[in-house]
């Protein structure tokens, strides 16, 4: 009789143990899940703070390419066959007078929203309240839109703040310029 107690004390538990092993294994599942919808956010949000980053730094480039480039936009494309153009991504005949053509096109349509949008982020800037807000604007087109680029110490010295004043300045512009240039991730704001 004592035996048959054991056998089914011992069904009882394995059935509690493999409960809560399959709790415990859905609970890290869903863990592990969350971790890596975070991480691809972040890496997301990263590769949108770097591109803005490198679309600033090159601007200037990119407005002498414009100035200077052989074709006008809408000789080349219309702006449908420039957005397929962008969205493509193909390799195919990178080196050919045809892929200059759709280059400078989609450099032109690149260059028109940026432009709308640092217009859109000027006018944000300049007419906010707080003057550390306004500041951020005029650190922006000192560093990269201005004709002639000031370093983050002649900034700092023009708008009368420290180095890392303008570095953090810069930085929130980046946040803020990314959700202009490439819109906001809604996923990302819904978590």
């Amino acid at each position: 009789m004592k035996e048959k107690n054991k056998n089914t004390l011992t069904k009882a538990m394995a059935k509690f143990v493999t409960g809560l092993a399959a709790e415990t294994a859905a609970e890290v599942a869903i863990e592990a899940y969350k971790n890596e919808k975070k991480k691809d956010a972040e890496s997301s949000h990263d590769r949108r703070f770097q591109n803005t980053k490198l679309l600033l730094k090159n601007y200037r480039n990119f407005v002498e390419y414009r100035g200077n480039a052989v074709y006008e936009t809408m000789q080349v494309m219309d702006r449908s066959q420039v957005i397929y153009e962008i969205m493509s991504n193909s390799p195919v005949d990178n080196y050919t007078v045809e892929s200059i053509k759709k280059n400078v096109a989609i450099t032109h349509t690149m260059l028109e929203h940026i432009d709308e949008m640092l217009e859109v982020y000027k006018k944000r800037c300049n007419r906010s309240p707080k003057a550390e807000v306004r500041r951020r604007w005029r650190v922006v087109e000192s560093r990269y839109l201005s004709e002639s680029e000031k370093t983050e110490e002649e900034i700092a010295e023009i708008e009368f703040v420290s180095v890392r004043t303008v570095q953090y300045d810069l930085e929130k512009a980046y946040d803020e310029l990314s959700e202009l240039f490439f819109g906001i991730d809604f996923n990302n704001m819904l978590q």
